[in-house]
């Protein structure tokens, strides 16, 4: 509620009536991606007290040991999930991941965030879902027609959306080791030595389907 609350307080009303949020702790979350950012993901939702669900094509184990993710199905996920953060690559398998069919199967009320890429999610299903309530909130920093506001104008302005021009790694420090990490990671390669900031895949298994949209 914090858009609204912000709007309301910026008139001058301090009521807080019809702002009541949501606790996360006992709430289920659906990672779709556990790649560092989506493992980052969970490590936080784990600090809140959620129970967490994870979908991807390799498991990081320990993700499961020490943070209780559950690797499962789409299917699954989809269904369970009070909360849904996306956190992969867009291509012709997960291109409207997020689509009227998959929608569909989540519960009522879910909270839908994409940090990731604008198409994975079909657009019009989503503003479908979002005026039926099947979707209650949508936090998205990327959006399928990136740059288009004349095409992205309706779902821009939806009440319970939250929109932000693709910056979710643009902060002071992230930027800084952005470069850092790139930099020290060729000279790391030129001089024969793995790069410091390759993926680790002595803690992965990938053993699970690869994700595809229905």
């Amino acid at each position: 509620q914090i858009s609204t609350a912000n709007v309301k307080v910026r008139k001058g009303e301090f009521d807080y009536h019809g702002l009541k949020g949501i606790s996360l702790l006992g709430k289920t979350i659906g990672i779709v991606g556990t790649g560092k950012i989506g493992s980052r993901v969970a490590k936080i939702a784990h600090g809140f007290g959620m129970h967490i669900l994870a979908a991807d094509r390799c498991r990081t184990e320990p993700l499961e040991s020490f943070y209780g993710v559950r690797y499962t199905d789409l299917e699954i996920l989809f269904k369970q999930s009070d909360i849904l953060s996306l956190h992969i690559p867009v291509d012709t398998d997960t291109k409207h991941l997020i689509n009227a069919k998959s929608i569909g199967t989540m519960k009522d009320g879910v909270i839908l965030v994409n940090t990731a890429r604008g198409e994975l999610i079909d657009s019009d299903a989503l503003l479908t879902a979002l005026e039926s309530g099947k979707v209650k909130y949508a936090l998205l920093d990327v959006l399928e027609h990136e740059k288009d506001f004349t095409e992205n104008k309706t779902l821009i302005s939806h009440e319970r959306v939250i929109v932000t021009p693709h910056i979710a790694f643009y902060a002071d420090d992230s930027v800084k080791r952005m470069y850092d990490d790139s930099f020290t990671s060729i000279e790391e390669w030129k001089s024969g030595v793995r790069p410091r900031h390759a993926t680790a895949l002595e803690n992965v298994v990938c053993d699970l389907p690869p994700i595809k949209s229905a």
